[in-house]
């Protein structure tokens, strides 16, 4: 896999050969992750009908049943099936074995679960509640020495600021428990600390750090004085993390993914559509070499290829569409679990969107000789998507969406370029998805649906 073949890379550039299986254990930490969001575990809005398999919607909480309890579900929803009228019960399970069954639930049985599996392979994990309604897990990365922040709702690691910037969640509390620690890290998951902090009504500052301390003290009663110290020795570490500053300007960040529309916007968790990262490819001294340009992306993988050759090394791979281009709105890319296909579309709800990539020239002596695109898109009912490919003089080339491969004469001599996607039309309530870019399988892991080729010449 990318990750192993990543972590043996590492390991090479690593003096310290000691550090191998830490080096890899991180890498097996973002497999997992990936695994359980999108083999392993399954998120329910509401469940379908248990008759009938229709869709259901919620009908109430009837009380649990003795079976529920034994697995921990003091909370049930009832959801009708609205079209043979049937309830079908929806235990909120709590016991991570019962959990490994049903494979199902929201933010609660995901962190639950995936904290199981974290510890079963032999991962440090504690689970994280934050109280304004999500639930996490972090894992201790020995080769960091430090926790990292793992949603497996998301399948993102390492990105603590997402609720708060991406989301845009008004935290004020976000509590770790472990087997023999509880710990209050609300400060890494905050860029703004006094606006949090203005928030935190719900006891004194001075009695929940003793409520910690005690609780602390009872957990860690008939623990060896080494873990002792090694916890004491981690928190120390924490409180150093947690005093430092913040930013918000080196990584993408963005709204929720998991649930329903409806659910998201009623949460305030969709975040901001647009993004303008106004990120700009530049030719690399190969490219100044051979007098050629070319950008590949490939949406199974999302994984950018800056080369011109057809055979690649790793160091020409970019990960994650929306680093690398220089406008989005309303744009995210969709995985169909159900079908194994996968492609960037206009975001739920959303009537118009549009993204465009820059490549700039211009500190070359270097400019466009000939200029081809190919992005492949699918279309269904009346929807529509417009490519523009647009040179700094004005000159424009546009078409309308297919899977052909168009020559662009008319930018010819210019030295910044800039190709666009607009995104409009469909039917119904499902219409964002009847504009799809680079629609392929997800296990086309070789196939570039979007590539810009651009031959140079001397000014």
């Amino acid at each position: 896999s990318k990750a192993v073949t990543l972590a043996q890379r590492e390991i090479e550039d690593n003096t310290k050969s000691d550090q191998s299986e830490q080096i890899i254990a991180d890498y097996l930490l973002l497999e997992l992750l990936h695994w359980f969001k999108n083999s392993f575990f399954t998120w329910v809005d509401s469940p379908p009908c248990s008759l009938c398999g229709g869709r259901t919607t919620i009908a109430g909480n009837p009380p649990p049943t003795s079976d529920d309890l034994k697995w921990g579900a003091t909370r049930v929803e009832a959801h009708r099936c609205t079209q043979c009228q049937s309830l079908t019960r929806f235990p909120r399970y709590n016991q991570p074995s019962k959990l490994l069954e049903t494979r199902a639930g929201r933010c609660g049985e995901w962190a639950n679960c995936f904290t199981l599996c974290c510890r079963a392979i032999g991962f440090e994990a504690r689970a994280v509640i934050d109280w304004t309604d999500h639930v996490w897990t972090e894992v201790f990365s020995n080769h960091q020495q430090r926790w990292l922040h793992c949603d497996p709702c998301e399948d993102v690691c390492d990105k603590p600021l997402l609720y708060e910037v991406g989301w845009g969640k008004e935290l004020s509390y976000v509590i770790a428990f472990s087997c023999d620690q509880v710990i209050d890290v609300t400060w890494r998951y905050t860029a703004k600390p006094e606006e949090v902090r203005k928030r935190r009504q719900e006891c004194r500052e001075n009695w929940l750090i003793q409520a910690i301390t005690a609780l602390n003290q009872k957990l860690q009663a008939n623990s060896p004085k080494e873990r002792i110290q090694l916890l004491q020795l981690r928190s120390f570490a924490e409180m150093l993390e947690f005093l430092a500053p913040k930013r918000t300007d080196q990584q993408s960040y963005g709204g929720r993914t998991s649930g329903s529309l409806a659910w998201r916007q009623a949460r305030g968790e969709v975040g901001s559509t647009s993004n303008n990262r106004c990120f700009v490819f530049e030719p690399n001294e190969n490219d100044v070499a051979n007098k050629k340009f070319r950008l590949r992306y490939c949406a199974s993988t999302d994984t950018y290829v800056h080369s011109s050759d057809d055979m690649h090394h790793e160091k020409d791979e970019l990960k994650g569409w929306d680093n690398y281009t220089y406008q989005i709105d309303s744009i995210f890319r969709k995985v169909e679990h159900d079908w194994n296909m996968v492609y960037l579309a206009r975001t739920e709800g959303s009537a118009n969107a549009s993204l465009s990539w820059k490549i700039d020239l211009s500190k070359t002596n270097l400019s466009v000789k000939s200029l081809s695109v190919f992005a492949s898109t699918a279309i269904y009912e009346d929807g529509q998507v417009i490519w523009t490919v647009k040179g700094e003089n004005g000159t424009i080339k546009s078409w309308a969406a297919g899977n052909e491969i168009i020559e662009c004469p008319e930018v010819c001599d210019c030295q910044e370029i800039t190709l666009s996607a607009i995104l409009s039309g469909g039917k119904g309530s499902v219409a964002w998805q009847h504009t799809q870019l680079f629609r392929q399988s997800v296990g086309d892991k070789n196939e570039y649906l979007l590539d810009i080729q651009i031959n140079l010449k001397n000014n």
